[in-house]
């Protein structure tokens, strides 16, 4: 049995910001929603995609997306939102994800319309692009995006269809700069990132039973896990004051992995990586050149 030290179900703005749903479906009908706030980094960039952004009142510290994102007022972050800075802002939508469930009644009790969304899934991230184009009328611009990410990804199969499957392991989050790895948040067999790897033709290493989405792992189990692939995503390493190498040296106390030893352990830190948005796509190829390098991804 892979021995695990914990796990819980965590929030890194990131990845599930992180975070769109299976089925999102709006509490009450299409309006002409003028005052939005975005609680999660990949709203901000769908509002953005569909020419939305004037309609924005408020995003979370964590949307860096488009450059304009950064000159709206903050509320703080999803698990620690500035509820007095909300109201003021008096928004007539929240746009937020499964992560801020806890907050709703809250809402409710300010009398907010909100809107919850997930990102467990591919399908969920579709189904909320289609949801927001209905909610904002901008259903043609919504169905390009979805159609876009959609061929994207078939691009990635049909490459990868006939080549072997590596064992993949990908990291969320874990201490950097301590010159070994102790613990790691991975992806579990419940979240999009298991959508991505099969998508780019590997196998998520992790293949427990139990539906999770980010256990933490030791070092000893992932020694004993071994995957042929390791990528971190690191999309706020610009903000951690390490480089990809201090990433990369931690690693070194486990010298004996297959990953370690074959030079398949990845950084990614470009700043949309792991965001569940319309810039998926970039996330998906990047992890498709890590899992299968001999492939000429420029044709």
């Amino acid at each position: 049995m892979l021995k695990i030290i914990k796990f819980r179900y965590i929030l890194i703005y990131c990845i599930f910001p992180f975070v769109l749903a299976s089925k999102a479906t709006a509490r009450d009908v299409k309006q002409n929603y003028q005052r939005v706030i975005c609680l999660a980094p990949s709203l901000t960039e769908f509002l953005y995609e569909f020419n939305l952004g004037d309609k924005i009142v408020g995003v979370t510290r964590f949307c860096e997306f488009p450059e304009q994102a950064r000159s709206k007022p903050s509320i703080g972050g999803l698990l620690d939102p500035n509820f007095e800075m909300i109201y003021r802002l008096n928004p007539d939508l929240i746009l937020y994800n499964e992560g801020a469930t806890s907050h709703k009644k809250r809402f409710e009790q300010m009398h907010f319309n909100t809107l919850e969304t997930k990102s467990t899934s591919i399908n969920g991230i579709l189904d909320c692009i289609s949801t927001l184009g209905e909610i904002f009328d901008k259903v043609q611009k919504a169905k390009i995006l979805s159609s876009k990410i959609r061929a994207q990804i078939m691009t990635i199969k049909l490459k990868t269809k006939n080549l072997p499957k590596p064992t993949v392991m990908v990291t969320y989050w874990r201490e950097l700069g301590m010159g070994k790895i102790a613990e790691a948040y991975i992806a579990g067999n419940d979240t999009f990132f298991n959508d991505l790897i099969n998508i780019c033709g590997g196998k998520n290493v992790y293949q427990e039973e139990k539906r999770i989405v980010s256990p933490i792992i030791s070092a000893e189990g992932i020694l004993q896990m071994n995957p042929d692939v390791i990528i971190e995503i690191k999309g706020t390493l610009h903000q951690s004051g390490y480089t990809v190498k201090n990433a990369l040296s931690d690693w070194n106390n486990l010298n004996g992995l297959k990953a370690y030893k074959n030079n398949n352990i990845f950084i990614l830190h470009s700043q949309y990586i792991g965001i569940p948005g319309p810039r998926i796509g970039l996330t998906i190829r990047d992890i498709a050149r890590c899992l299968h390098p001999a492939v000429n991804w420029n044709e």
